[in-house]
């Protein structure tokens, strides 16, 4: 089965790979049209399927007649289900029979927008919602969406005045102006005035994105919406909080696919649009940069949605937005990397005093320009899945930076030792990438870290395991490489909850087992870690006391 979202870009490559992805395709990556759909039809050959376009709005009966032709070699059986608004789009595809679904029954809304408003769904049970219910079922036209996020809205109301204020907002009476609903606008204007801005921030990201809480948060806190940590809350605490209040809210839900994401419906989507002001803009391919300089001059938040190769041209106005402080290079999920001239970072850079936010994470460039240095208000910076081999020592210069994230770069060889003059850095992720072999000299210094995917012991940066008793903020993931290296182990941490240890694939009889066995008693946690996955060699009793009882879940490769 193949279950994949259109929404408003009909692009017969993009869906077709998400569709070849589906059925155990994989994540290759093709040149043309052709050799994809070949793959593609070589996977549906003979067997029998379901596949499910949702949310289908192009007309266009040439791009479905494209689209649909790997389709004819399925086995008997095999069926092709598509959901749409549009009703042309029905005849368009030539559907055996279009079933048009009902709205919700005045008992099923009455029911639904209860367990939302009250968590259960007897309207019996509260006066309050007895006396109104019916009311807001009709305002609301019985739409399921409309009746999860008011009914979410009103579970915060306690008296009987609260609810009938929103009852009687001059909200209804705008109608469904620019195909927003009036009760999803109400949804919107009851958030407190800090979640407002984290949800309309999520208008930088094109319908049917994948969101990771965890890096949202972290852009929220570089653009200055969590404040500051205290004593008894850091900035991403309260970051995870706000987010899962937007879930309970309705403006979030999680994914189909991956229940550890979350994604937005297209037209919570469109209400984030419709009130995020003039301040921001999500640039897509076709529209063309270099024919509005001027109207970009006004944007302090700008994100790239792009499906071509990116020259300097594309990007030559955006040096007049003196006052831009987010780019976000987002790249189209059919070709999966982002093509971007070097050219573009050398001369623009420098006018983007002000950014705050630069991510151009699964783009294709391999030099990050001195000039990165500059960006002195920056606090993220994400070059993950890049070919970049080293940062320069400039970045050591970006004194606020929160957040570096290199992710995925498989020629990263060398952090700059400027690296450990970043005080304010609390996530640094080097996860997956495999030439980088040693630490920067005095990187113990970075004790503020909240999250370091990874460290290596030795090297020239002379990292000890010893070092590691200083960051006492660190959770969520730890790789120790170098193992093979350590002597003996006696620093711990509480926060882990996963921890990979790797010692050497080197088995030439150098290495010392009875050391081996006292580094990994030495590294035993405190807390009990979820996931733990040690690299170790023909060792028959691994320690901790029984391993089983200490991990939810554990894996060891013998190498």
């Amino acid at each position: 089965m193949s279950w994949v979202c259109i929404s408003d870009d009909f692009d017969v490559f993009t869906i077709s790979k998400a569709i070849f992805k589906d059925v155990g395709g994989g994540d290759e990556n093709f040149e043309t049209l052709n050799k994809l759909q070949v793959a593609l039809t070589e996977k549906l050959l003979n067997k029998r399927f379901l596949l499910v376009l949702d949310d289908v709005w192009d007309e266009n009966a040439d791009k479905w007649e494209l689209l649909k032709r790997p389709f004819t070699v399925g086995a008997l059986g095999s069926k092709v289900l598509v959901t749409t608004r549009n009703a042309k789009v029905a005849s368009v595809m030539d559907s055996v029979q279009a079933y048009h679904l009902d709205l919700l029954s005045d008992g099923d809304a009455l029911s639904l927008f209860a367990q939302h408003a009250s968590g259960q769904q007897n309207i019996n049970v509260n006066r309050t919602l007895k006396l109104h219910g019916e009311d807001i079922v009709k305002k609301c036209g019985r739409l399921p969406l409309a009746l999860r996020a008011l009914g979410r809205v009103f579970r915060t109301k306690s008296s009987d005045e609260e609810w009938e204020e929103l009852l009687n907002s001059e909200i209804w009476k705008l109608g469904n102006e620019s195909g927003i609903l009036p009760a999803l606008k109400l949804s919107y204007y009851d958030l407190p005035p800090r979640l407002k801005q984290m949800f309309v921030y999520c208008c930088l990201f094109p319908k049917d994105y994948t969101f990771d809480m965890d890096e949202l948060v972290l852009l929220w806190m570089a653009e200055g919406f969590l404040g500051e940590s205290n004593a008894n809350k850091s900035m991403e605490s309260f970051g995870r909080e706000c987010f899962k209040e937007l879930v309970s809210r309705s403006f979030f839900q999680h994914s189909n696919k991956d229940k550890s994401q979350y994604t937005m419906h297209d037209l919570i989507n469109d209400l984030a649009n419709s009130v995020a002001g003039e301040f921001f803009f999500m640039l897509e391919d076709k529209t063309g940069v270099y024919d509005r300089s001027e109207a970009l001059e006004k944007f302090h938040h700008i994100s790239f949605i792009q499906e071509e190769y990116v020259f300097y041209r594309k990007f030559k106005a955006l040096q007049r937005t003196r006052c831009l402080r987010t780019f976000l290079a987002i790249s189209s999920s059919s070709l999966g990397f982002l093509s971007m001239s070097n050219m573009a970072l050398v001369k623009i850079l420098p006018q983007l005093q002000f950014l705050r936010v630069l991510s151009l994470a699964n783009s294709s460039i391999k030099e990050v320009p001195e000039s990165i240095g500059g960006l002195k208000h920056l606090r993220y910076l994400n070059f993950s899945n890049t070919c970049i081999e080293f940062l320069p020592e400039q970045v050591g210069d970006l004194l606020n930076l929160q957040s570096l994230l290199l992710s995925g770069c498989d020629y990263l060889c060398i952090l700059p030792n400027s690296v450990v003059e970043l005080i304010n850095l609390r996530h640094l992720d080097i996860n997956d990438t495999p030439k980088l072999n040693e630490m920067p000299l005095g990187f113990g210094r970075l004790t503020g870290l909240q999250t370091l995917s990874k460290v290596i012991i030795g090297g020239t940066g002379k990292f000890r395991l010893s070092d590691l008793k200083g960051f006492l903020h660190l959770h969520g993931q730890l790789s120790i490489q170098g193992l093979h290296k350590v002597k003996n182990a006696a620093h711990q941490k509480k926060g882990i909850c996963d921890l990979q240890l790797k010692w050497s694939n080197v088995f030439d009889g150098s290495r010392n087992e009875i050391s081996e066995y006292e580094v990994l008693e030495g590294l035993r946690p405190f807390e009990k870690p979820q996931d733990s996955l040690l690299w170790w060699n023909k060792v028959s009793y691994l320690g901790w006391g029984s391993l089983v009882c200490l991990l939810n879940s554990t894996y060891i490769n013998r190498l």
